[in-house]
């Protein structure tokens, strides 16, 4: 639409990056909920938040609650927070949110919210309730491909996204998708949307190799940060890798900002190369991002210690990982 018109544009190829939204909840008084986009144009805090959710945006969003002086109860229906990531790293984590007052209820479920002359109740599914001012529900996204009348040009989806083959065509060969609303197997994140768009828009200006993609580091921003890449750390040595974990808390760069806990686990191969990390740490958005490097250029002891990294980072760090 430009402003009350409607515009019809022509085109031979296309690239789809729709994205996904938040997704709904199914129970009485969803419509009394928000979701993660209004939480971040909140103009003030409540004091006591409701969050439903394990995944990353329900962690990092009650990290934000607890920050600002908010009472968190964050309500997980399964058993496990941050399911993917290294589990002895996510219960510290856990641990440390604990620290910060954030309340977590597993395996329970919101089955209703309704409105109180002070607020909301959130009603548990094992009968408790809990009065409140806000809930935010961050219980996943869905793709916007069920917005666009796909069938209409031949393009198959599912539940999953827009299906695409390895050069990111749909079913229809001269419409692509990329990004979030592409059914692909890498994580739905801004930095792997750029890549896809990129590839996409070479393809359709000649390009006849198939994607590939390099090592694609994940961060949940909470408090602490929680960050992966590669080689998964809790499947490494099934696999046949070497895991070393390392207890980064008293060295001198954590050590001197006063966090209390840091933790790194590293992937090596057979020749000691880096295939995968795990970090937790204040700084676990920033070491991630050199691991991702060392990974992608197949680095290993030597070639990070001929280095020279600015002291004291956490790249400067970097040679006593291997």
């Amino acid at each position: 639409m430009h402003g009350d018109e409607d515009i019809e544009v022509q085109a031979t190829d296309w690239i789809l990056t729709v994205g996904q939204r938040p997704a709904e909840l199914d129970i009485p008084g969803a419509e009394l909920t928000i979701d993660s986009e209004t939480f971040l144009s909140l103009p003030a805090m409540p004091e006591d938040v409701v969050i439903i959710g394990g995944g990353y945006i329900a962690v990092e969003f009650a990290s934000i609650a607890a920050a600002a002086g908010a009472q968190v109860h964050l309500v997980v229906r399964g058993s496990e927070l941050l399911t993917g990531f290294d589990e002895a790293f996510v219960d510290t984590l856990l641990d440390q949110l604990d620290d910060r007052g954030i309340r977590v209820y597993f395996n329970t479920e919101v089955t209703e919210v309704a409105k109180t002359d002070d607020g909301l109740n959130a009603t548990l599914s094992f009968g408790s309730t809990l009065p409140t001012k806000l809930v935010l529900r961050a219980v996943g996204r869905v793709g916007n491909n069920d917005t666009l009348a796909l069938e209409n040009a031949g393009v198959e989806d599912d539940i999953h996204g827009i299906n695409v083959d390895e050069f990111l065509r749909t079913s229809n060969p001269h419409i692509y998708a990329a990004g979030d609303v592409a059914n692909t197997s890498r994580p739905r994140i801004t930095t792997v949307g750029y890549y896809e768009a990129r590839y996409a828009a070479s393809v359709i200006l000649g390009h006849d190799e198939p994607i590939t993609y390099p090592a694609v580091p994940v961060v949940v921003y909470g408090t602490p940060k929680l960050a992966a890449v590669g080689v998964p750390t809790q499947y490494a040595e099934a696999d046949g890798y070497s895991v070393r974990d390392i207890d980064m808390t008293n060295w001198f760069t954590y050590y001197r900002t006063g966090e209390p806990a840091a933790r790194a686990k590293v992937v090596l191969d057979a020749n000691k190369k880096l295939v995968g990390a795990t970090v937790l740490s204040a700084h676990a958005d920033e070491l991630i991002n050199y691991f991702t490097e060392a990974i992608n250029n197949k680095d290993g002891y030597q070639a990070i210690r001929d280095r020279l990294y600015a002291y004291p980072t956490p790249a400067s760090d970097l040679e006593y990982f291997f």
